[in-house]
């Protein structure tokens, strides 16, 4: 059987409690705080970064370097993985997809035994948060039944076309303003609007029409999501950095729409909460994922 070894990295947030005994590995992403980088759980634990969100300070979100990336690919040659398959959050967003291509080029160069013998996949979702998160808890679970690496990236490729994640924040407190919502910091600004709604679709963020007001905002929100589940047969999940009861009252007006639950409640990290916010709320949704 295919020997195969999933890397992703925290921006994905895939809670811990489900990665089990998956052949996955789940970098963090260094946040930074006054020019220092901190991983989230290692150096600092994530309440205390997103105490530090709450109270307005400015942190932002690096990429994990190649070099990081290449001692990963070192490693799985080194317990004779078969293939290793990196997924990133979309190139727009984030320079991992990059820097994993690069490790990519320089892992060959240094060990051209590995020719042949090992493969690695980069995959670029076009996607944030659990918008890869999810599939790739679902490639996972392929992978431990048996599946082969080339019909887990054709399954993944496929939830990266469908993928579409729908976002809102209540706050831009602390939003790193080079982040994932610059754009929609802008238009913010230009229209005098409080509270962004966007999607993220391949990649691309597109801002929805949405009223100034939170209450407002919230509603029209919601009623994007319902619109995007209104055939019940689509697979989704809700995440959210503080608004954990906003996200649960989200997800039954959903069930109760859909006629179907959500795959998955999940809080984002630290990294996510930079770039979105610690009051965002978002769902993504998929077509249906059979395996």
């Amino acid at each position: 059987m295919e020997k195969i070894r999933i890397i992703t990295d925290s921006v994905s947030d895939i809670p811990a409690d489900r990665i089990g005994d998956y052949e996955l590995e789940i970098i963090p992403a260094p946040v930074y705080v006054d020019s220092v980088p901190v991983m989230e759980n290692i150096d600092c634990p994530s309440e205390e970064l997103f105490g530090l969100l709450r109270d307005n300070k400015k942190l932002r979100v690096g990429h994990i370097p190649a070099a990081i990336y290449l001692d990963r690919f070192k490693l799985a040659f080194a317990h004779h993985y078969h293939r290793a398959v990196v997924v990133t959050p979309a190139e727009q967003f984030s320079g991992m997809y990059r820097a994993a291509c690069e490790a990519r080029d320089m892992f060959f160069t240094q060990e051209p035994d590995a020719q042949g013998v090992m493969q690695i996949d980069i995959l670029d979702s076009g996607s944030y948060s659990l918008g890869y998160g999810l599939p790739v808890l679902r490639a996972c679970e392929m992978v431990q039944q048996g599946a082969t690496g080339e019909e887990m990236l054709k399954f993944l490729t496929e939830c990266f076309e469908q993928a579409e994640l729908y976002v809102t924040t209540f706050s831009m407190r602390g939003v790193f303003s080079s982040g994932i919502f610059e754009a929609l910091r802008l238009l913010t600004i230009q229209v005098t609007k409080s509270f962004p709604v966007c999607v993220i679709r391949k990649g691309e963020i597109i801002p929805l029409d949405s009223e100034r007001g939170e209450m407002r905002t919230y509603e029209e929100f919601i009623e994007y999501c319902r619109r995007a589940l209104t055939d019940g047969a689509h697979t989704y999940a809700v995440f959210y950095a503080d608004l954990e009861d906003r996200a649960h009252e989200l997800g039954a007006i959903l069930t109760s729409a859909s006629r179907r639950e959500p795959e998955l409640y999940a809080r984002v990290s630290s990294a996510t909460a930079v770039s979105m916010g610690t009051d965002c709320i978002g769902m993504v949704k998929f077509g249906p994922m059979h395996e």
